[in-house]
């Protein structure tokens, strides 16, 4: 199995989640995402 396929969603779900609670743009979750 390939470890990669578990862990990009399990990343980024909670992101989303928090995305949605604190309404924020997804152009700045693509930003926020792009900055280490």
């Amino acid at each position: 199995m390939n470890w990669r396929i578990i862990v990009i969603p399990a990343t980024l779900i909670p992101i989303f989640i928090i995305a949605i609670q604190f309404d924020i743009k997804f152009e700045d979750v693509l930003a926020i995402g792009v900055i280490p």
